[in-house]
């Protein structure tokens, strides 16, 4: 065993043993490691396999809560690792006992968060066509659709998370032409007929998961994943509520129509000149890529409700934890106030979201749990909802990898055997990919090398891999 591999498995080893879970900052931490971590060879994926697998059946009288972090933070390194080694590695890594691990992880037995992670890594080994195949023909969807909750489940809050995830993933990541949908019933559009103000699935970046009303957003990538709200604001004071799911690192504010988001680089809402937010885990207000200390007291939890205010009369913004008033967070001069609304036409409600984070929005459908004492604008009651919204399920937008029943042809994408191979990756000059897949590694899965451009052909590639 090489030095690299070797030290690649043992810290791998480590953050699997002491990573805990209680800490909100814990998953991102080990996704972080990973995603800076080269690429790993098939043979050191095999060698993490069966160390993973070790720690997971031991029979050693190992504390409970013990076995469930060695399952959690397992699931997370197979969910990277699946996601950045789509294609032949990722089909090595999918072994039978992961796959029957996984499985188990989905069992009514098991805790919810154990259920729950188990589901978003089986979702990142079907990136790969084979390994949907095995799953599709397992019974991972029954097992799934065990865990929809019925309507009168309580609400916890990882009860909200698996109330959003079951749904996205039997309509999104294990359809087929042969299970098209494997919900019950299928979610109707005229769920927006009531909403005028959500955020807006065609302006946000590839990776979230969505409620079909678009209020509740997600993130299970390993990227910064970013998203703006449908309405604009360029006068009056205006004020949201995010309801904190989850309570690791989020950036929650404003962002104009200027703000670039770039996940792969953990650019997001608070990261340039154009947008402005706050992330309480880190008790941080985040402008032009800058962070200034700001908040009182603890960080957010699981169950606080976060209040965001505009005044773009006297050009402030604030926040509110809890209904308690963190003080002004920026103030614009009257230079700059004028700019954003004259050049830049004012502030959509934005955030970015981690790995693993999730958010339930109120835009004032709903009664306010902690409106301001100052004087606000009803972003539901004064907004339109976009007709093209209104035309089209949150479930048509993520990249859905339909399988045929029919074997790759000369033409498929050597990841997901599906989509036509038609990108380049540039500068080492592979190809065999199609346009969904090519966006999902950094580095080549050929050769490793960095990627800096996907350079598309109108006709698909003639091999399926070419050097």
């Amino acid at each position: 065993m090489s030095q690299e591999e070797s030290e690649f498995i043992k810290i791998v080893l480590t953050m699997v043993e002491i990573l805990d879970h209680s800490d909100p900052l814990s998953s991102a931490f080990l996704c972080h490691i990973l995603e800076l971590a080269a690429l790993p060879s098939i043979k050191t994926v095999l060698k993490v396999n069966a160390c993973l697998l070790r720690k997971i059946h031991s029979k050693m009288p190992f504390h409970h809560k013990l076995k469930q972090r060695y399952r959690l933070n397992a699931s997370i390194v197979w969910c990277v690792l699946a996601e950045r080694l789509a294609g032949e590695a990722s089909v090595y890594m999918f072994t039978e006992k992961v796959h029957r691990t996984l499985l188990e992880g989905l069992q009514k037995n098991q805790a919810q968060r154990i259920q729950l992670l188990s589901l978003i890594t089986l979702e990142k080994f079907a990136l790969t066509g084979e390994n949907k195949r095995k799953i599709l023909n397992s019974d991972a969807l029954n097992l799934i659709q065990s865990l929809v909750p019925p309507s009168s489940a309580s609400d916890s809050y990882q009860m909200s998370e698996l109330k959003l995830c079951t749904p996205w993933a039997l309509k999104c990541s294990f359809s087929s032409p042969s299970n098209p949908t494997s919900l019950k019933e299928d979610i109707e559009i005229s769920v927006l007929d009531s909403i005028n103000v959500t955020l807006n699935w065609c302006d946000a970046t590839s990776r979230l998961k969505w409620s079909p009303t678009g209020l509740e957003v997600r993130n299970d990538s390993t990227s910064f994943e970013s998203v703006r709200g449908t309405m604009c604001v360029s006068k009056g004071c205006w004020y949201y509520e995010v309801h904190i799911i989850t309570a690791g690192i989020m950036q929650i504010g404003w962002a104009t129509k200027h703000s670039l988001f770039r996940p792969e680089e953990g650019i997001g809402v608070g990261d340039d000149e154009h947008s402005f937010a706050f992330d309480g885990c880190r008790k941080l207000a985040w402008s032009s890529g800058h962070p200034i200390s700001y908040g009182r007291g603890d960080s957010w939890n699981e169950g606080d409700v976060l209040g965001v205010y505009l005044d773009m009369e006297y050009g402030v913004i604030r926040f509110y934890l809890n209904g308690h008033d963190l003080g002004i967070a920026f103030e614009f001069t009257g230079h700059q106030l004028a700019h954003f609304i004259h050049n830049e036409g004012g502030f959509y409600p934005a955030l970015s979201l981690t790995s693993f984070q999730h958010v339930i929005l109120n835009f004032g459908q709903q009664s306010f749990k902690y409106p301001p004492v100052q004087m606000y604008h009803n972003f539901d009651q004064e907004g339109k909802l976009p007709e093209n919204l209104r035309l089209q399920s949150v479930y048509s937008q993520p990249a859905m990898l339909n399988l045929t029943d029919s074997s790759p042809s000369e033409t498929s994408c050597s990841i997901c055997c599906d989509g036509e191979a038609t990108v380049q990756l540039d500068p080492c000059g592979h190809s065999g990919f199609c346009s969904q897949c090519a966006t999902l590694f950094q580095n080549c899965p050929l050769c490793r090398g960095p990627v800096y451009l996907r350079v598309s052909s109108t006709s698909p590639s003639q091999h399926k891999i070419k050097g």
